[in-house]
């Protein structure tokens, strides 16, 4: 544990970050969460973070602010977490070791809403024709492992009933293991969705690795203790500066259809996935509902960016100066663009094989 002070540098100060640096649009205009405030977000992302001030939601203008495209470029993301090294390095520097936590006063207190109805209490967004209901698309899930630790990780989430969430869950990743092992145990999983996180937070649920408490991933990539606060209903801590908590639980077996949903690499067909019964919301005074647009800069980005590190690691034992980005071409996912400083014949293939 360190003896630093425990900080949770949240959404709202990394708004105010890139508002400094002209990286954020006001949009003042009322503008509907089915197509339009996606449309616009896609017109702008990459270059601005958009905030829509009055949504338009089931024909009325909704309370809460839409915020889109918040990570959508490198320069963002290097602004959001406060460095001026490249984000690479910092997450390089982060899966080396491991940062704290600490117990703090959650922000997200100001307003509690038993078994609520999730599509009416927020702004949740539709963004492409082919999905069969609006979708929760940056929300990060909590669970905890069997063996103690935290894991944080980005899952879509289809509406299946008032308090009721299909969310997909990618086989062979490890809220796909955790949910397994605790289904065998017969036992329900316990989650926590938090939306609108701090932005350290943000790239720990975006990064692949497992078997490592992401809180700590999170606390080592901001460089500080980070501040978590724990839930009222199920037995998680989540940053304690983050807009938006659902907490609720995976009953075993629990399933609903999800999809079809579109994605960086096309339409994902419709399949039973794991549903979450949500027991309580938490929100934030005068919350932010942070959306990221499916397919678009900020999700290929958030796919990809935590993937150069690992794979920079691993070419960088076979060869002493290299570089590593992941290319548009793969959608800054499926494909990797390795230069290095050839030493000796044969060695660009070693580097590909270790790649």
């Amino acid at each position: 544990m360190s003896g630093e002070a425990a900080t949770c540098s949240s959404l709202r100060s990394a708004v105010a970050r890139m508002r400094g640096e002209g990286l954020v649009k006001d949009v003042r205009a009322p503008l509907s969460t089915e197509y339009e405030i996606p449309y616009v977000i896609s017109r702008l992302e990459g270059r601005y973070a958009c905030i829509f001030h009055k949504p338009l939601h089931k024909g009325r203008e909704h309370s809460i602010p839409v915020i889109g495209g918040i990570y959508s470029s490198r320069k963002a993301i290097s602004t959001a977490i406060s460095s001026k090294l490249p984000v690479q390095d910092v997450l390089a520097r982060a899966l080396e070791g491991r940062g704290a936590t600490a117990r703090g006063q959650p922000a997200f207190g100001e307003k509690v809403v038993e078994e609520p109805d999730v599509v009416d209490v927020l702004p949740v967004l539709r963004h492409y024709p082919c999905e069969p209901a609006p979708y929760i698309t940056a929300g990060v899930v909590f669970a905890k492992h069997p063996d103690g630790y935290t894991s944080a990780s980005y899952h879509r989430m289809m509406p299946a009933g008032r308090s009721r969430l299909a969310m997909r869950v990618v086989e062979g990743r490890e809220l796909h293991r955790i949910i397994s092992m605790r289904e065998d145990a017969g036992e329900p999983t316990e989650v926590a969705i938090a939306i609108g996180v701090p932005p350290a937070v943000a790239l720990a649920a975006a990064s692949p690795t497992m078997g490592a408490d992401k809180l700590e991933l999170a606390a080592a990539i901001q460089g500080s203790p980070l501040e978590v606060a724990g839930c009222e209903t199920v037995d998680l801590e989540v940053p304690a500066c983050s807009e938006i908590v659902l907490e609720g639980v995976i009953e075993p077996g629990s399933r609903e259809m999800e999809g079809p949903f579109y994605e960086i690499m096309g339409v994902d067909i419709a399949r039973m996935q794991p549903a979450v019964d949500v027991k309580l919301m938490q929100l934030a005074e005068s919350p932010l509902y942070q959306a990221i647009l499916p397919g678009g800069r900020e999700h290929e980005l958030l796919m990809g960016l935590p993937v150069e590190p690992i794979i920079l690691k691993e070419v960088r034992k076979h060869a002493k100066k290299a570089k590593v980005a992941m290319t548009p071409a793969g959608a800054h996912w499926i494909e990797a663009a390795i230069s290095i400083e050839k030493e000796y014949e044969g060695q660009p293939l070693v580097v590909a094989l270790a790649a």
